[in-house]
């Protein structure tokens, strides 16, 4: 989970296998919470950012700090 941005349409979830890995966008949520099902052991890596969308483009915010999940 993370803390809602004002004004916010809908946040990107991002991931990864390493914490300074290459990230890959995965879904995208209007909640300020998100479950990702996943296979297969070890930890992952995510990060979110928050976007608004304006005559079909979007405009994205700075990204989250990076969360582990094991």
């Amino acid at each position: 989970s993370w803390t809602a941005v004002p004004g916010a349409e809908k946040y990107m979830v991002y991931y990864a296998t390493a914490k300074n890995g290459t990230y890959t966008a995965y879904t995208f949520t209007s909640g300020t919470t998100y479950t990702m099902s996943r296979t297969g052991a070890g930890s992952y890596y995510y990060k979110v950012r928050a976007f608004t969308t304006a005559d079909d483009v979007r405009y994205y915010g700075a990204y989250s700090a990076i969360m582990q999940a094991k």
